[in-house]
């Protein structure tokens, strides 16, 4: 048997380590057992310190260290040259508007102007019944700067109707009176007017006769109507109405007819009628604003024959209070001439009033006959009836239209 071979034991602490041995020859194995170490020995004396050895490589730098505090700021530095002006930028969008401000003071008054001048207006009167044609006769445009035009037109007066004639036994009426003509007054400014334009004044009815033979009395005629501005070969324009004729006396127990009023911006009045009952005639009607009041009616005889007088002639109405024409008196004074007459009126007034009628007739004397309508348009009056033989009332004629043109400046 071989000498045992001591083994070194490496002791771990997780057990004990087995460690192979490769042996030339068997060995036998004794198992060892590790004993408790042993109490530390004294410290050995310190030897001497050794030459220093030479420097080591230089290591690898660290990783950089964390940032420290931000110092103190130091002092400007001094202003920089200016640079170069850029490029102009774009226009920004306008801003809201601000609130208004406050009134400023009123300011001192300038220097008066020069007086301005005053011109009279231009007036063209047309009285005479007939057509005048733009530049021939008719309104000339003033010179200067005319402003407004002012056209005044009153159609002709109709004419009344005459009395009637018959038998001393029956009723017999009167001519019922005329009717005035229309009226236009109207303003238009100047510059709508022509150099020239055309003017037509009116004709008053013409006076119908009367008769001795027993029948109807004749119809008046009626007045025609005034006008301004230019003909389109239909219609002028602007134009006023002539009046309606009265109707003539009737031999027999029926009212003479009444004419139709002027048409207008005032219509003229319509005339009386001879009442069926062969009594007193009807007064012609107040006519409005400026236009012609209507005529009277001749006065009639009654089945009894009984004469009346005529009826009296109606006033304008604006002017109502300056008298009227006063019908016929039988065997009296013939009926009388309206109270205004239009010489001082024409452009207050505008128009003139209807005349009065005539009285019937006695068996002795011819009846009379309607007064004449006072222009401008004013309407005749009726004739007086009258018996078999005597003459009956012709019934007035009626009065002639006028034009005013009044240009102001």
């Amino acid at each position: 048997m071989s000498e045992p071979i001591f083994l070194d034991v490496i002791t771990d602490p997780r057990g004990p380590v087995v460690v192979d041995v490769a042996l030339a020859a068997p060995v036998e194995v004794v198992e060892a057992f590790t004993g408790a170490p042993g109490p530390a020995g004294p410290q050995g004396a310190t030897g001497p310190v050794g030459a220093t050895g030479p420097a080591g490589p230089t290591g690898s730098t660290g990783p950089a260290g964390p940032t420290g505090q931000t110092g103190a700021q130091g002092p400007a530095g001094a202003t920089g040259a200016t640079g170069a002006t850029g490029p102009q930028g774009t226009t920004g969008a306008v801003g809201p508007q601000g609130p208004q401000g406050p009134t400023g003071p009123t300011g001192a008054t300038g220097p008066q102007g020069p007086a301005g001048t005053t011109a009279a207006p231009d007036v063209q009167t047309f009285p005479t019944a007939g057509t005048f044609a733009a530049g021939a006769g008719g309104w000339v445009k003033p010179a200067g700067t005319p402003r407004w035009v002012r056209v005044v037109l009153v159609g002709g007066g109709a004419s009344g109707g005459a009395g009637a004639c018959g038998a001393t036994t029956g009723i017999r009426t009167g001519g019922a009176g005329g009717s005035g003509g229309g009226l236009i007054d109207m303003t238009l400014p100047a510059s709508l007017c022509q150099a020239t334009e055309t003017v037509v004044v009116g004709a008053g009815g013409a006076s119908p006769a009367g008769r001795n033979t027993a029948g109807a009395g004749a119809n008046g005629n009626g007045g025609t109507f005034s006008a301004f501005g230019p003909n389109n070969g239909t219609d002028y324009g602007t134009r006023t109405g002539g009046g309606g004729p009265g109707g003539g006396g009737q031999n027999a127990a029926t009212a003479s007819t009444q004419g139709a009023a002027g048409g207008g911006m005032w219509s003229g009045a319509q005339g009386g009628i001879g009442p069926a009952t062969g009594g007193l005639g009807n007064s012609g009607a107040q006519s409005l604003g400026g236009a012609p009041g209507g005529a009277g009616a001749g006065g009639g005889l009654t089945a009894g024959n009984v004469p009346a007088g005529g009826g009296n002639g109606g006033p304008v109405g604006r002017f109502a209070g300056v008298g009227f024409g006063v019908g016929g008196v039988v065997a009296g004074a013939a009926p009388s001439a309206p109270g205004a007459t239009q010489a001082a009126k024409q452009i207050a007034a505008y128009a003139g009033q209807g005349g009065a009628g005539g009285g019937a007739s006695s068996d002795v004397a011819a009846a009379q006959a309607g007064a004449t309508g006072v222009q401008p348009g004013g309407p005749g009056g009726g004739g007086g009836a009258s018996s078999t033989g005597q003459q009956s009332g012709a019934g007035g004629a009626g009065g002639d239209g006028y034009v005013w043109v009044i240009t102001t400046f």
